[in-house]
């Protein structure tokens, strides 16, 4: 359960929630790069990026 955010976490030093909020702030730093330059570097949608951070939020807070 959760495997990814444990294998992660293990691998450099950090607590699985530690890596969620890393997974979060990725989505963060490119939504607010998008929103400054006007531009999408990614095929992933804002929308797309507000769902995985509602995810990522709920289990961080489980």
């Amino acid at each position: 359960k959760l495997y990814n955010f444990k294998h992660v976490a293990d691998r450099i030093g950090i607590t699985p929630q530690q890596a969620t909020l890393v997974y979060m702030l990725k989505h963060i730093d490119a939504m607010c790069n998008d929103a400054k330059t006007g531009k999408t570097y990614s095929d992933e949608t804002i929308r797309s990026r507000c769902m995985d951070l509602i995810n990522y939020a709920t289990l961080y807070a489980a």
